[in-house]
């Protein structure tokens, strides 16, 4: 097994308070940084909140590759089907939150697929 192989095979660990790079007075806590980090990419958070996160993200490898990761499935999902009906994208968003709040994948029921029968 070469070096690569062992630092690629490591998990990605959050960065503690204790590093003194993350969750310091008035910086956000890794656990804060990714509960922000959808509601970012969906262009939902205040000014202040964003530049806070930004700045987290540049000092916390491990919460920009967290980033990277949503982003990629955003952009993703946005080239595979760009036009999502509406009640689609709200019962994802719906599902989404349910699960960044403590949720249970899974748990929650979707609503039944519209019939396309003519």
């Amino acid at each position: 097994m070469s070096a690569e192989d062992d630092v690629t095979s490591q998990p990605i660990v959050p960065l503690s308070e204790a590093s003194g790079l993350c969750g310091g007075p008035g910086q956000l806590s890794c656990d804060e940084a990714n509960e922000l980090i959808q509601t970012y990419i969906d262009s939902a958070v205040d000014p202040d909140t964003g530049e806070k996160l930004t700045e987290h993200l540049g000092d916390c490898p491990p919460c920009e590759h967290e980033f990277v990761v949503y982003q990629r499935i955003v952009d993703a999902l946005a080239r595979c089907r760009p036009g999502l009906p509406e009640a689609t994208a709200e019962r994802l968003h719906s599902y989404c939150n349910s699960l960044s709040s403590g949720g249970v994948a899974g748990s929650a029921s979707p609503a039944p697929a519209e019939s396309t029968d003519a």
